[in-house]
């Protein structure tokens, strides 16, 4: 922690105008003070936000464990979104793969072998694709055999999709199943269809919309929204938000960042100050407007309780995806990849391999990590982008820690910015409950805390 200080002294903090008030030396105080904050569950007695609400559901599953099973229905897609990284630049249509009940039946085995071994097992069904609904009729018959399985009630169903193909009697069976669904949108119609197209060319919007309002009329407290950050949203975002939050009343909204195809690229790549600038200015926004946006939710409970933010990329935590072409593996944009995934031949019959073993690419067991500012807040990277930017799973990505650096200096300065507002003069700068509570702003308690909103800073996928 030594190089403390000089966090304290850079641009950032010294254009921040509290250098009049408090000394450098002072602030460093300041941070050993919220170091050692108690932990105790009445810190946000004062007020009923939603770090409240995470941390009574953070108790009540401490010693559960998670184990997360995606399902990807189909490789084909009815959008041709220009910075997929699951489909890649390939002609979305052409992709024929579609997973069988067979192979369906051995993911449901295999999860409900799991939670016999486990009866305290948090279980989560992911439904993905491609667009998961081209394959309604599989979706469909899961559902109705989770319910034979005697296990229903304990596993939590989402499908991620881009919506086009919602319609009301859809969104009656997944109210009826508690399929909580995830919708991509990027922002407003012109925002959207600059990268959400068809294959040719014309934009997406209108359609999704339609779909967006089936669930806000039929299913309204079971939906979310999955935003994707770039170069066609980052100088509106906080606008995007605030629009998708007020014309479609999600339950939550997902921030994504971008994630680089597998040759690399990534045709709406942002620089890292352009992403740090406009994850920070709808920040403000959630916080003046109260928009539930889970990234932030979980960035502020590990900041306001000093516990590890355990968000990380779902594949380095207990996640198996099963693919429509046969293959087992942890992660949805390298299933394709053989040195990441086994056939489903291998993986009846023998031990997951060590390759498939990624628990070891977490915050807590990477040293760069370890005397890092941030090391509590920061959910980690990508095990995808981290690869494709490194060619190794070992390490961390450049701009996931960049951001989560200047994001805890700007809670830090939120937090004296209470301080001095409430003309808080100590010798000690000892922050009270109230300042911390202060962090939170006006996000609310409506935020599903049960959400599986897959992400550190953007592994939700299009």
């Amino acid at each position: 922690m030594k190089n403390i200080p000089e966090f304290f002294t850079s641009p950032l903090f010294r254009h921040s105008g509290y250098t009049a008030h408090i000394r450098t030396k002072d602030f460093a105080v300041l941070f050993t003070s919220l170091s050692n904050t108690t932990k105790s569950d009445q810190l946000f007695l004062e007020q009923d936000n939603i770090i409240q609400k995470q941390q009574a559901y953070n108790l009540n599953n401490k010693d559960k464990k998670t184990f997360t099973m995606y399902l990807v229905l189909c490789d084909q897609c009815n959008l041709q979104c220009s910075y997929c990284d699951v489909l890649g630049k390939k002609d979305h249509l052409k992709n024929q793969a579609y997973m069988t009940w067979d192979t369906a039946k051995i993911a449901i085995n295999e999860l409900v072998k799991r939670i016999k071994l486990d009866p305290e097992l948090n279980a989560q069904i992911v439904f993905f694709g491609g667009e998961p609904l081209l394959n309604w009729s599989l979706l469909t018959r899961i559902c109705e055999e989770l319910e034979k399985t005697g296990f229903n009630n304990q596993i939590e169903k989402m499908l991620v999709t881009n919506g086009i193909l919602l319609n009301p009697e859809k969104a009656v069976f997944l109210k009826k199943h508690n399929v909580y669904v995830v919708v991509s949108v990027d922002g407003q119609e012109e925002i959207n269809d600059k990268v959400r197209c068809y294959h040719d060319g014309t934009g997406s919007f209108s359609d999704v919309s339609k779909g967006l309002k089936y669930l806000k009329d039929i299913m309204p407290n079971q939906y979310g929204i999955s935003c994707t950050l770039g170069s066609h949203n980052a100088l509106s975002l906080s606008e995007e938000i605030v629009y998708l939050h007020e014309e479609f009343k999600p339950c939550c909204i997902g921030i994504n960042v971008f994630h680089f195809q597998q040759d690399g690229t990534c045709p709406i790549e942002i620089d890292d100050k352009t992403l740090c600038k406009s994850l920070l200015s709808s920040f403000e926004t959630a916080r003046k407007k109260g928009i539930a946006i889970y990234q932030f939710a979980n960035i502020l409970k590990s900041f306001t309780t000093q516990q590890r933010n355990k968000d990380y990329c779902p594949a380095c935590v207990n996640k198996l995806l099963f693919s429509p072409n046969g293959r087992v593996g942890r992660c949805e944009t390298l299933m394709t990849d053989e040195r990441f995934s086994v056939s489903l031949q291998d993986f009846l019959t023998k031990p997951l391999p060590p390759k498939l073993d990624w628990s070891k690419y977490t915050p807590e067991h990477e040293p760069t990590c370890f005397n890092c500012i941030a090391q509590w807040i920061c959910p980690g990277s990508c095990a995808y982008d981290q690869f494709i930017s490194t060619g190794s799973l070992n390490g961390v990505e450049p701009r996931r820690c960049n951001f989560h650096i200047q994001f805890f200096i700007e809670l830090l300065t939120l937090v004296l910015d209470a301080m001095l507002k409430t003309n808080y003069r100590k010798k000690v700068y000892v922050p009270l409950k109230k300042h911390f509570a202060s962090v939170a702003g006006n996000i609310p308690t409506s935020f599903p805390e049960h959400t599986i909103f897959v992400t550190g800073m953007g592994s939700m996928s299009d």
